[in-house]
């Protein structure tokens, strides 16, 4: 972010990186003239749906009155605050939150798709985890981190730890390996194309934006996984809220389901109201990576084989959470990222 150039006195600063702290002093000191200038900070911690209060704010700033000033005015508009003390503490617990989901998000993905390998389901291991009541915290696999935050804060602590002489493995990693989920999951969707004689298919991408229910596009994952597949097939993204106008254009946009037939259907992200069953209908393979399931065609080899010898004893248990609640009669198999899957019903 910039400081902002017309600074007057009694003006709140906002939007400012901790490198910037310095030039944002200058700049308010220059335009006021006088030597008395502070900054307040407030990181930002809303996650999405949550309104201003809802969340303490962590605030910090460059002086005692200021941090004073900026507490009194949160609490006059009701909202708890944290205060801490420098003002680097503020942002280095947003980097912290930010890298710890990412690590959580490149290690669940990472445990998924040795799930999908040897043919058991991600959903299911998450499932029982889960029971644990302390401890666990549960995370989903899917087409990875996307946004201004969580893909990008991470970094910021990657090159503070470089100037230190330290390294971060763990982060380092979690970081690459978030990029090469997006490549994992299209080379699943081409082997699943490619067992049907498909080198070059027709693939709409369902979810555009960085979030669900928010039209913003900005370091999207969604996005960069449907760039990814127009490498290699003809795609198509259907996203009735994402911001037009700054989409790529390089990227075809369409607001309403489609009334054409696809050779598979990837939903990379869900809105609200976000119709399954019509897009279902459009294409013999669907892979849902929010509800981690994949509908297809065939199913994963070294399920199939443990099934036929267990003599399907085990029959289908069915999606353990009602968002992955499952209306085909057939039983289940893995697909991409380890999620549970399902083979079409006979035509």
């Amino acid at each position: 972010a910039r400081a902002r150039t017309d600074v007057r006195q009694g003006d709140l600063l906002y939007r400012v990186a901790p490198e910037d702290f310095q030039a944002a002093l200058d700049q308010a000191k220059a335009q006021v003239q006088r030597d008395t200038a502070t900054l307040d900070y407030a990181r930002s911690n809303l996650g999405r749906g949550t309104e201003l209060g809802e969340i303490p704010r962590v605030v910090g700033a460059t002086s005692a009155e200021a941090l004073n000033m900026t507490v009194e005015l949160y609490k006059r508009a009701g909202v708890t605050t944290h205060p801490v003390d420098p003002v680097e503490v503020a942002e280095a617990s947003k980097l912290l939150e930010n890298s710890f989901r990412l690590v959580n998000i490149a290690f669940i993905n990472e445990f998924a798709e040795l799930c999908r390998r040897i043919g058991i389901t991600a959903a299911d291991v998450i499932d029982a985890a889960a029971t644990k009541p302390f401890a666990f915290m549960a995370h989903q696999p899917g087409v990875g981190a996307g946004g201004t935050c969580i893909p990008t804060m991470p970094r910021y602590l990657l090159d503070a730890a470089k100037e230190s002489g330290l390294k971060m493995p763990i982060l380092q990693d979690a970081v690459t390996g978030n990029q090469q989920i997006i490549e994992r999951v299209a080379e699943h969707l081409r082997g699943l194309l490619s067992a049907s004689g498909i080198s070059r298919g027709r693939v709409l991408v369902v979810g555009a934006a960085y979030k669900p229910n928010y039209p913003d596009a900005r370091a999207s994952a969604a996005l960069a996984f449907a760039h990814g597949l127009a490498a290699h097939h003809s795609v198509l993204v259907y996203d009735p809220i994402v911001d037009a106008a700054r989409f790529p254009r390089d990227i075809e946009l369409v607001r309403a389901i489609p009334d054409e037939r696809f050779d598979a259907v990837v939903i990379a992200l869900k809105h609200r109201n976000t119709d399954i069953a019509a897009l279902r209908k459009l294409s013999p393979i669907l892979i849902d990576l929010v509800a981690c399931r994949v509908i297809a065609s065939s199913p994963h080899p070294v399920a199939l084989a443990r099934r036929q010898r267990r003599g399907d004893a085990r029959g289908d248990r069915g999606m353990a959470r009602g968002a992955r609640a499952a209306h085909l009669e057939a039983r289940p198999h893995v697909g991409a990222g380890g999620c549970r899957s399902r083979r079409d019903p006979p035509r």
